[in-house]
């Protein structure tokens, strides 16, 4: 769909569907409001409260039975309050996208909003990115047919323990954003795995792409700070430090003899592949346990789609994986977001994908179900752009 036809799809959706829902919404989003604010309240005082009897603890004014019965009431209404001001929220967050969501999918085919989990952490461990991962946390999981194949999408935040030397473990992050799995209509038995490489100046050219698209959008100070050439000199040093392998870490300078970037990632069981295209190569790891395999998936159209692709959809990351017949692609958020976080902007949602309001603001808004539905036109459009609807060669 071209910008007007979007417009069209978006609107007439809007007005059937969506609109005629949103005064009950808003009137049940200022009731839930009220519950999630007196919670805050009862949050703020329980902390004042706590800070309170610390403060009578260390001077010694209360005695002991009191200190320690105000001390378990401020942390149990501290406790109590802080679960359920996430829970209202939450449940809110919820009832809504199940209320709106299925009316914005409806233009791409029939698609259900899932409580329960479609890609397990052993599956996406198996596609070897992130084959020391621990845990997961999903989000949305949304799972239909369009055009005729199964397409399941899952946003989720992927993490793996990191040992510490006096502080024990802790978690670090690998994943944020949304992974899309679709049908791959090649014969391919291996698995072929592909990293992005983190590259500075493929987030700033990113930034100016959307600043050409979306110049309302883009405050001037981002592109003004971008081509500052101060900033342009971190970038050459962040660039070079990469193709050294240096690296800050706890304030020191160090140098690492493995790839700083995927010594966590990418299972070492699998070959590295050299493709023939040089711009593939800078901006991709690759891997196979099929080199020749590989290469009938790796065809000059297919990366160079991929080369587009993200620059088309705007995302900060598009890592994929071609295993058991199917094609994964991992989303990370994309640059709107990122966008939305340099204005600070309160009355966007841009904590993740399909967001389609908060409790803290009015429903409504057209503009917010807008953002949306354009983010579902990327998605389903990367679909079209690799024609995995056809059976033919990518």
């Amino acid at each position: 769909m071209n910008g007007k036809e979007v417009d069209a799809t978006f609107d007439k959706i809007y007005e059937s569907k969506i609109a005629p829902q949103l005064s009950n919404l808003e009137n049940y989003r200022v009731q839930e409001k009220k519950k999630f604010d007196f919670l805050i309240i009862v949050l703020i005082v329980s902390v004042i409260g706590l800070c309170l009897f610390i403060f009578l603890a260390c001077r010694h004014i209360l005695p002991p039975k009191v200190l320690i019965v105000g001390l378990a009431l401020s942390s149990i209404l501290l406790a109590i309050s802080m679960i359920l001001s996430k829970k209202v929220r939450e449940d809110f967050r919820k009832k809504l996208k199940l209320a709106l969501l299925p009316h914005l999918f409806s233009a791409f085919g029939n698609f259900s909003i899932l409580n329960k989990e479609v890609l397990s952490l052993k599956e996406i461990k198996a596609l070897g990115l992130y084959p020391r991962a621990a845990r997961k946390i999903d989000d949305d999981a949304i799972s239909g047919i369009y055009k005729d194949i199964p397409v399941t999408l899952m946003e989720t935040q992927i993490y793996h323990y990191e040992k510490k030397k006096k502080k024990g473990s802790s978690d670090v992050k690998d994943f944020n954003g949304l992974i899309l799995k679709i049908k791959l209509n090649k014969t391919f038995d291996g698995i072929l795995v592909a990293e992005q490489k983190i590259r500075i100046d493929n987030y700033i050219n990113m930034i100016k792409a959307f600043a050409q698209k979306e110049p309302e959008m883009c405050p001037p100070n981002v592109i003004q700070f971008l081509d500052n050439p101060l900033f342009k000199s971190i970038s050459q040093a962040q660039s070079f430090m990469q193709e050294h392998k240096l690296y800050l870490q706890d304030g020191k300078l160090n140098i690492d003899v493995f790839d700083l970037h995927t010594k966590n990632r990418v299972t070492r069981k699998l070959d590295k592949i050299l493709l023939e295209d040089r711009d593939f190569n800078e901006n991709y790891n690759i891997y196979s346990d099929d080199q020749v395999a590989a290469r009938y998936i790796l065809t000059p159209t297919f990366m160079e789609k991929i080369k587009n692709v993200q620059m088309v959809m705007l995302m900060l990351s598009l890592d994929f994986v071609c295993k058991d017949g199917y094609l994964y692609f991992f989303l990370g958020n994309c640059i709107v977001s990122l966008i939305d976080s340099m204005q600070q902007n309160s009355n966007s949602c841009s904590d993740g994908f399909f967001e389609v309001g908060d409790i803290s603001n009015s429903l409504l808004n057209k503009e917010l179900y807008r953002k949306t539905f354009k983010e579902l036109v990327a998605i389903f459009s990367l679909i079209n752009y690799f024609k995995l609807d056809q059976k033919i060669g990518l």
